[in-house]
């Protein structure tokens, strides 16, 4: 519950009416909180889905919330590859360690200005 008051205070969802102690969502409420969770597993940040949600009640075109979706594929991949180095610049130090001895012969702890 906390999760959709905080949805309301960002403006992504409208405030519902409230009778007595509960609160009354309409669907239109309910669509847009599965829109919000089905973009979110897209990776889109909070920011990102606002955004989005604002061209859909724009009449936005198909080729224009394509494009959006283009430049979040965009993102991805160079996250991808960001995390790619990552992993290949660990993986090499972990290989690179005798996984024997102090930690000073470590050369993870050794990049990590430990040893």
């Amino acid at each position: 519950m906390e999760t959709i008051r905080y949805y309301e205070r960002l403006g992504l969802i409208a405030r519902p009416r409230a009778s007595g102690a509960y609160r009354i969502y309409p669907d239109e409420t309910v669509r847009r909180l599965r829109f919000i969770r089905n973009a979110q597993k897209l990776g889109f940040t909070l920011k990102e889905i606002a955004q989005l949600a604002g061209m859909a009640t724009t009449g936005v075109t198909c080729a224009e919330m394509c494009a959006r979706m283009d430049d979040k594929l965009t993102s991805i991949d160079q996250e991808i590859r960001r995390l790619t180095a990552l992993r290949n610049e660990l993986a090499g130090l972990i290989d690179a360690s005798p996984r024997k001895g102090p930690y000073t012969n470590c050369k993870v702890c050794e990049s990590l200005a430990l040893a």
